[in-house]
């Protein structure tokens, strides 16, 4: 039995290639956003552990308090800052993930039709198989029957 050829096998092929940079791109998205978590992550933990009062605060001259005051104020900037820039990352990450799911979806299509296809194509195979089997048996059994060897 011959094997199945698909005649859109090149198009699949097409298809796969751009479904996996949609994948990539989806993937360098979605890491610009975890970086941004965690960095919003240790901002925030960088000023609670600065801007936690202790006895020790009490006892520091006015000008180092201004400066955890100032240097928290920088803190809560920074966290709004990469906050926006989440966001931005969010929406970017969401409009590649339509993009990719397309693609997938496209090549999946496609996917699926191939398989319908050669299963098709075998069991037109194996159904000619058979019939030429029958021809074969058939001729053995008139021969068999007129005593003829061959």
């Amino acid at each position: 039995m011959r094997r199945f050829k698909f005649r859109l096998e090149e198009l699949l092929r097409i298809r796969r290639h751009i479904e996996h940079g949609w994948e990539m791109k989806l993937a360098e998205a979605t890491g610009i956003c975890a970086r941004l978590e965690g960095r919003i992550r240790e901002l925030r933990e960088d000023r609670e552990a600065n801007t936690a009062c202790s006895l020790e605060g009490i006892l520091y001259p006015l000008t180092d308090l201004l400066a955890r005051g100032l240097y928290a104020a920088r803190l809560e900037g920074e966290i709004k800052s990469a906050g926006k820039e989440l966001a931005a990352g969010i929406r970017e990450r969401d409009k590649v993930n339509v993009a990719y799911l397309a693609a997938s979806r496209d090549r999946k299509v496609l996917e699926k039709l191939e398989e319908r296809k050669a299963a098709e194509y075998y069991r037109t195979q194996l159904r000619e198989e058979g019939k030429a089997l029958d021809e074969i048996g058939a001729g053995l059994a008139v021969r068999a029957r007129t005593g003829e060897k061959g």
